[in-house]
């Protein structure tokens, strides 16, 4: 459970999932488990705070870290932004986040993370490059990370809709 709690972790930090997705999530687990760990419990009758839902999932999953989830979740990105170019600032702005409070962990090949939310902000305000341009960038960015055969992908993706 440690590893999907951090899907839904970090998926809910990049906006991939909503807290209503996270008591989804939850009420599932809770149905299939004989002896469901309290925090479990506490995310089912969670309102809708997104600082209470990432902390009860940072307390399921404190042993995975986002670079373990990072790929996963970046390949589910790249199908969400395929249909809505409006996520991508949005996202930039988060892995941004992401990115600042993990570096150290990340390796190389997510070094672009800590890109896209200034070029979008330059390209927002006219002083380089284009917003296209860089929905584009971050489409393909993304697109590395392909990985819908996973199944820790694929549970996801039936999570958030974006399978």
């Amino acid at each position: 459970m440690g590893l999907q709690a951090a899907l839904v972790r970090d998926g809910l930090r990049l906006g991939l999932c909503e807290v209503r997705d996270v008591v989804q999530w939850a009420d599932h687990q809770l149905a299939r488990l004989e002896n469901p760990p309290y925090e479990l419990i506490e995310l089912s009758l969670l309102g809708s705070s997104v600082h209470d839902a990432e902390s009860k999932l940072r307390e399921l999953s404190e042993s995975i870290s986002v670079a373990e989830t990072l790929p996963v979740l970046l390949s589910a990105a790249n199908k969400r932004l395929q249909t809505e170019t409006e996520f991508g600032p949005r996202l930039a702005e988060a892995l941004y986040q992401i990115y600042i409070q993990n570096s150290a962990i990340l390796s190389e090949s997510f070094s672009m993370c800590g890109y896209f939310d200034d070029a979008y902000s330059l390209a927002s305000s006219g002083t380089f490059g284009t917003l296209g341009g860089v929905y584009r960038e971050l489409l393909e960015f993304t697109a590395g990370f392909k990985s819908s055969s996973n199944k820790w992908f694929e549970s996801f993706a039936s999570l958030t809709g974006t399978g």
